[in-house]
């Protein structure tokens, strides 16, 4: 049986894959060695991610309850 997953918990979800995404697009950069092409869409990629991250802890704050 699936339980359902609160808000906070997605939040929380969502922030880790993005916190991962984060760590792998700068062992990319590492991997590509500066090329230019490669390195403005990593560049775009990763501040999207960021971005996103940064938005959905605002969620998050929004969303949770004081203990």
């Amino acid at each position: 049986m699936e339980t359902e997953l609160t808000l906070a918990e997605i939040c929380a979800d969502i922030s880790g894959k993005l916190l991962d995404s984060i760590n792998l697009l700068e062992i990319f950069k590492d991997i590509t060695d500066g090329d230019a092409k490669e390195d403005t869409l990593l560049n775009i990629l990763q501040e999207n991610i960021i971005s996103s991250f940064h938005e959905i802890e605002k969620c998050k704050s929004i969303i949770s309850v004081p203990d």
